[in-house]
């Protein structure tokens, strides 16, 4: 093999890894992006489940106290215990804890993702052999599948899921 056979096979291996790592900076970009925003999706609905069920628990408790206090203010207590019911039903019924808990658990696996590829991006693919920058990719590429495919965001009514599949059908005639 003669040496320019030899410079045009680096030069098309450098190039190879620099689409690799411009992928992986894509990657990361667009996982931290993901990240912050289930991160402010969890903390929403977490705020959310403390008002109404706080507010609820506040407003069972007066009503029981005032019912208790007076015969005189048993409508007001009656009311104030249908209030904090359909405070409660809300607070239920909108499953706010576990929505949180899955908005967490999805931020958690992006920013693991996005710092993944950032090691990819600067450790990994300008000093391993190319092959196994091939095989790391092509499983960084799964991950985010799979990341994606579980986000609890919406578009609308559609889970992102169904979105994706659909897309993916029209995609592909």
């Amino acid at each position: 093999m003669s040496d320019a056979d030899r410079m045009s096979h680096l030069d098309g291996e450098q190039r190879e890894r620099a689409v690799f790592i411009a992928e992986a900076e894509l990657l990361e970009q667009r996982h931290d992006g993901w990240a912050v925003l289930q991160r402010k999706q969890a903390a929403w609905w977490q705020r959310w489940n403390t008002l109404t069920t706080v507010s609820s628990a506040v407003i069972a408790g007066a009503s029981g106290a005032v019912g208790l206090a007076s015969a005189e203010l048993g409508t007001v207590a009656a009311i104030a215990a249908l209030v904090a019911a359909g405070l409660a039903s809300i607070a239920s019924s909108s499953g706010a804890a576990h929505r949180s808990e899955v908005a967490f658990v999805s931020a958690a696996t992006n920013q693991a993702l996005a710092d993944q590829a950032r090691a990819f991006r600067t450790i990994w693919a300008p000093h391993q052999p190319l092959a196994d920058v091939r095989a790391r990719f092509a499983e960084l590429s799964l991950q985010r599948d799979q990341a994606v495919t579980n986000a609890p965001l919406q578009l609308g009514r559609r889970p992102l899921a169904r979105y994706l599949r659909r897309t993916a059908r029209s995609a592909n005639p």
